[in-house]
């Protein structure tokens, strides 16, 4: 983003082209060197508070993990809450799953009962599931089709771990609030996912008609 912005900047300056180093009058140009130094800053400043910056999701995750190391004993819901959703954002889905579980408490993980006030939390859960399931198998197979485009047939994952625990999550979340249409909609991806679709699809979940 801060380099896009600065290529932008630059450009609607006019700056002279540079090639080979130099610039059009055939003296030499130290404008991309004073470029890299001016995005190295930026990047130094955004580092020195990544609070700030919500684009440096591992690094606010890395600050909010240091915090909550400070409290040793203290357990801080809000904050591994907020500590999930950053390592998620950050790609580090499996850390992500780990937090969002400890929150929702193993009491909750192996009940039915989903009370309005935790959903949000399933929700998480579910999807990070899902993007798991979509990382590993993109890895497995970085094809358009795999990485890009959820065809039918062409996407069904090979590592099945990540859409099958979607599943069960997004089963959970439907039995509890039979009118959430995400939920609907995302467990049928995620039978997708597996081959499962249309045929595996509890009846009252399908939704028909997604095509390739």
């Amino acid at each position: 983003m801060i380099a896009a912005t600065i290529v932008v900047l630059v450009g609607c300056k006019g700056a002279p082209s540079v090639s080979n180093g130099t610039s059009s009058n055939g003296t030499s140009s130290n404008g991309t060197r004073r470029m890299a130094d001016t995005l190295a800053a930026f990047y130094q400043r955004a580092i020195a508070s990544p609070q700030r910056n919500p684009f440096l999701n591992r690094e606010r995750a890395d600050a909010i993990q240091h915090e909550l190391s400070l409290r040793p004993g203290v357990v801080d819901r809000e904050g591994q809450y907020l500590l999930a959703q950053e390592r998620l954002a950050a790609g580090q889905t499996r850390e992500a799953i780990a937090l969002f579980e400890v929150v929702i408490g193993p009491q909750a993980m192996n009940s039915k009962r989903i009370d309005p006030q935790s959903k949000i939390l399933f929700d998480f859960l579910a999807m990070s599931w899902l993007r798991l399931g979509e990382q590993e198998n993109c890895r497995l197979n970085m094809a358009v089709n795999v990485c890009i485009l959820p065809l039918q047939g062409a996407a069904k994952h090979v590592n099945e771990e990540g859409a099958r625990n979607a599943i069960s999550v997004y089963k959970a979340l439907l039995y509890n609030f039979p009118n959430d249409l995400g939920s609907r909609w995302l467990i049928n991806i995620a039978y997708m996912a597996v081959g499962g679709y249309p045929d595996s699809v509890p009846p009252s979940y399908l939704i028909r008609g997604i095509t390739p």
